[in-house]
């Protein structure tokens, strides 16, 4: 069996570092430090990513009432402020205002936009809204795609194989991608009672009833508490294993993950996945989180280290599993 091992710094959607409550020093803000100023006349020059590190120009703004409009959007973003914001794929695009460099990137998961600007540790998520707006401004589309091959291919799934046929380190990032909504989505599903869609993560039906089971226990738990989770960052100690085998072989992710709640407090819970490519598209096979006292922990068992792709069609194990969740959820009522 051939097993290749590799640690990231960071891919797609890392915070490293603290951030600072927004509105603690309205004076340090980015409204204030980056927005405040008038336009200082010089034409804001958009540039496209058409390949990795190369760059086109695809519009110059010259126009008073789109540059306006422009740093109005900007300049009421609810910017995470005093964080370090790093990726693995390059911006879709940058532009320069009064000599800030702005990156943008095009989340196509939540479709938003979302930048950060060079030197100054800031992080801005657009509403949906001002999504197209911007991105009209920036370059005449309205509609939240990339002109890269990458993101082209993801319009027809979000968590799409680079190869149909074969899985490699090449797909951590999508792999990574698919893992975070998945988190995100789990913990405001158990916290703050969002809708969370298990068809587009999980094809096993098993995995797939466990996990639907698992939420509703930890929303019975938690749900009628305060602090709704605001975000979830993952550390830059995570990491992803590929392993060859018969069947294609398997991606491994270990990923650290901070949940963060509004009220500013949080903790932090380690979980594991296995994703596999199924006909082209990555889907998590199996999905364990082990921290102390955790739901997996307590019906699964402790401290586990998950490395069997194929565990949910076992079916002697899936209903042992299964009686153990069903006792465990009774004996928590």
């Amino acid at each position: 069996m051939k097993r290749i091992i590799i640690f990231l710094a960071v891919i797609g959607l890392v915070l490293a570092g603290c951030s600072a409550k927004n509105g603690d020093n309205k004076n340090d803000s980015t409204k204030q430090r980056v927005y405040s100023n008038s336009w200082d006349g010089n034409p804001i020059i958009v540039k496209q990513r058409f390949d990795v590190g190369e760059y086109e120009t695809v519009n110059e703004i010259t126009d008073n009432d789109e540059v306006d409009e422009l740093i109005r959007i900007l300049g009421n973003v609810d910017w995470l402020e005093k964080i370090k914001a790093e990726r693995i794929r390059d911006p879709d695009y940058r532009f320069s205002w009064n000599s800030f460099e702005h990156d943008v990137w095009i989340n196509q998961n939540i479709d938003r936009l979302e930048l950060s600007i060079h030197g100054q540790s800031n992080l801005g998520v657009l509403s949906a809204n001002s999504s197209k707006v911007v991105l009209e401004i920036l370059t005449g589309n309205t509609e939240i795609t990339s002109g890269t091959e990458e993101n082209v291919a993801q319009e027809s799934h979000k968590y799409v194989a680079k190869k149909e046929g074969e899985l490699s380190l090449q797909d951590s990032e999508t792999a990574y991608e698919m893992c975070v909504r998945a988190l995100t989505d789990y913990y405001k599903a158990v916290w703050n009672g969002s809708d969370i869609e298990l068809d587009i993560f999980i094809e096993n039906e098993n995995l797939k009833q466990y996990t639907q089971k698992k939420i509703q226990s930890q929303f019975k738990k938690y749900g009628h508490l305060d602090g709704k989770v605001k975000d979830i960052t993952i550390s830059d100690t995570w990491e992803v294993e590929f392993t060859d085998d018969a069947d294609g072989g398997f991606l491994y992710l270990h990923m650290p993950a901070v949940i963060t709640k509004y009220h500013g407090g949080g903790y932090g819970e380690p979980t594991e996945f296995l994703v596999r490519n199924i006909n082209g598209k990555l889907v998590i096979v199996d999905w364990y989180t082990g921290g102390k006292d955790t739901y997996d922990f307590m019906v699964r068992g402790e401290n586990e280290t998950i490395t069997a792709p194929t565990i949910w069609n076992d079916s002697d194990w899936v209903k042992k599993l299964i009686s153990k969740q069903r006792d465990f959820s009774g004996s928590t009522r």
